[in-house]
This record gives structure tokens, C-alpha cells and sequence, in this order.
């Protein structure tokens, strides 16, 4: 079965500071039809080192490229024992695309790798409708993706996740999916909108089961931690089952090791994936 966005979206179930925008009226709802004929955004792939087994996919934050932010990310987010994420997941393969660039709100108007626009960081919410062209446009070729890698290896071998913007993007991807994924990770991120409910939320009609990892710095000084916890109380109140991780004196990025032991943790107890012998 194929990404598509469920009814939730269809009837503009998005609460938005109070109002109901109906996405479907200005920018079409995709179809399965959409997915194929969408081509996904460009990729950096590091390839497993033996039998593909899992994917994950991880989107950049606000004016960077999937390349800068794989790199980093595969180099430095390293666990206590000394191993990095491909040591410990040699059957996965790990994909970062790049977002297109367009023009930020946040930035004067300069040209920027985002997913979507945002008007402020300070307050992520403001001026909500900035944001649905973007998230609509990104979500599709995010949505392709997932079902290319879906012929490949089944859907619970997929996490999905981002850094800062990149999680909020995945995680609107991640209400927007109609059927679970093999988890979700979230790092120094918010969720675009307040989200008040899926329609009759089972698992057979939306991701209510994929398991969610929510990472943030208390020192952030770019996203307050504040909106990454609003985020997991958001999503735990519609039913989702969220790992919460508040990492003491952390700025705006990922806590080595502690949150990369803390994610490793998660894909192995909450995903239920197995590990790379030591």
C-alpha cells in the first residue's frame, strides 16, 4: 500500500492558532497516482555494508543539504562505546535528501534549502498558511521516497526523523501517513501545527502506532526545548506512544553520546530492530 494523506487531512482537521484551514482547498491532496509520477528530492545515500535490511531517512535543518548533515551526523553522532551508527546498523541504509530552495520569511526573504517556509523561529506558528505550500510539496516527494524504499524492505523497517526544521517536517509526514512506519526520530524540533485529532484513529487507518524518539536541548537557543515538548504531549494526546528526552545544558543540536545512545536504545527496545554485534 501507497502513502497517501487520509481523511484526517482531506476534512482540513489541522487546527491552526484557533483556525480551521482546509488544505485541500488550495493545494491538492495527493494521490497514489502523485507518488509515482512525484520524483523524490535529491539524495545522499550511504549504502549498508551487508544485506539491506532497514532504511533510515533523515531530513536537514533550515539552509542546509542532506549531504553536510549526513556526513555530520554518520561522522559525529557517535555512542558511548565508541561506534558510530553504521557500525551499530550495518544492514541500513541511510538517506538524506535535500530540501528545495525557497524564499524564508524568518530570513528577509532570502533563498534558503527549506521544506517549508517559516515566518518566525521564535514563534514557529505564526502565520500558519505561510507553511501549507511547502509542507505540501515536500511531504510528496518525502511520501515517494517511502514507497520506493517500500519495494524494497517492509514499511516497519523504515524510521523516518529530522533535525530542527527537518523534524518538523518529517513530523508532519508522519500525521499525514495513512499506515505505521518502523518508528519516527525526532531531534531539536517542533510540530508546524496544533494538531487536535486524527478521525477514528486505528492503526490500519493512520501511523497512530509507529513509535516516536523526541530529542531537545534545554539550552536551545534557536527552538526552545518548550515547543519539542509540546510537540510529544501533542502527539501522546492523540495516541501516539512518545519517548520525551530532555538533555541538560544542550544547545541547538544532538547531545554526544548521550542522545545517540538514547536513540540506539530506542531502535532496539521501542522498534525492536537488531543491532551490529559489537
Amino acid at each position: 500500500m501507497e502513502f497517501t494523506l487520509p481523511k484526517a487531512l482531506e476534512n482540513g482537521e489541522y487546527l491552526l492558532l484557533g483556525e480551521h484551514i482546509g488544505i485541500h482547498e488550495n493545494h491538492p491532496i495527493m494521490t497514489a497516482e502523485d507518488t509515482i509520477e512525484m520524483s523524490h528530492p535529491p539524495l545522499f545515500v550511504i549504502e549498508p555494508t551487508s544485506h539491506h535490511t532497514y532504511t533510515f531517512i533523515f531530513l536537514h535543518g533550515l539552509g542546509s543539504n542532506g549531504e553536510t548533515f549526513g556526513q555530520e551526523l554518520l561522522e559525529t553522532g557517535i555512542c558511548s562505546d565508541g561506534r558510530r551508527l553504521t557500525d551499530i546498523f550495518p544492514g541500513a541504509r541511510f538517506i538524506f535528501p535535500t530540501a528545495k530552495r525557497r524564499r524564508s520569511n524568518a530570513f528577509g526573504r532570502a533563498k534558503l534549502t527549506q521544506w517549508f517556509n517559516v515566518a518566525s523561529l521564535e514563534n514557529p506558528w505564526r502565520r500558519p498558511s505561510t507553511q501549507i505550500k511547502g509542507l505540501s510539496e515536500s511531504s510528496k516527494g518525502i511520501f515517494n521516497l517511502i514507497n520506493e524504499e517500500a519495494l524494497k524492505i517492509p514499511r516497519g523497517n523504515i524510521i523516518i526523523g529530522g533535525l530542527s526544521h527537518g523534524c518538523a517536517m518529517a513530523l508532519s509526514c508522519l500525521l499525514a501517513f495513512d499506515s505505521p512506519l518502523g518508528g519516527f526520530i525526532g531531534m531539536s524540533g517542533w510540530l508546524p501545527f496544533h494538531f487536535t485529532k486524527l478521525s477514528n484513529p486505528t492503526s490500519n487507518t493512520t501511523s497512530i502506532t509507529t513509535p516516536v524518539y523526541l530529542g531537545h536541548g534545554d539550552a536551545d537557543e534557536k527552538i526552545k526545548y518548550s515547543f519539542g515538548e509540546t510537540a510529544s504531549t501533542t502527539l501522546e494526546s492523540i495516541g501516539y506512544e512518545v519517548t520525551w528526552k530532555v538533555y541538560e545544558a544542550q544547545g541547538h543540536w544532538y547531545k554526544v553520546p548521550d542522545e545517540i545512545d538514547d536513540i540506539v536504545d530506542f531502535v532496539r527496545n521501542r522498534v525492536g530492530w537488531e543491532l551490529g554485534d559489537i
